[in-house]
C-alpha cells in the first residue's frame, strides 16, 4: 500500500512537472516526463490513464500541442488516485 501511494505521488508530480515544462515551451522534456508518468500509471494498473499520458506525450513529442481537455482530465484523474490510497 505504501509503495502504491509513493507511485501515485510520483506519477502526479511527473505529470504536474510536464504541464509546467510544456507551458515554458520545452515540449521534448514535457513529453519525456509524461512518458515517465505513463510508466508509473501503468505499473499501478491505471492503463487508461497511462494511455492518455502516452497520447499527450506523443502529441508533444511530435511538435504538436497537448490537448488542454485531455491534460485537465489527466490532472484530475491522477489527483483522484491519491484519494483512493
Amino acid at each position: 500500500a505504501l509503495a502504491d501511494a509513493a507511485a501515485r505521488a510520483t506519477a502526479a508530480r511527473l505529470q504536474a512537472r510536464a504541464i509546467e515544462t510544456a507551458a515554458r515551451g520545452d515540449a521534448p522534456e514535457a513529453a519525456r516526463l509524461l512518458h515517465a508518468a505513463a510508466a508509473r500509471l501503468a505499473d499501478l494498473g491505471e492503463l487508461a490513464l497511462a494511455d492518455l499520458a502516452r497520447q499527450q506525450a506523443d502529441a508533444l513529442g511530435q511538435g504538436g500541442r497537448a490537448s488542454p481537455l485531455a491534460a485537465k482530465e489527466l490532472t484530475y484523474a491522477t489527483r483522484r488516485l491519491g484519494e483512493r490510497g
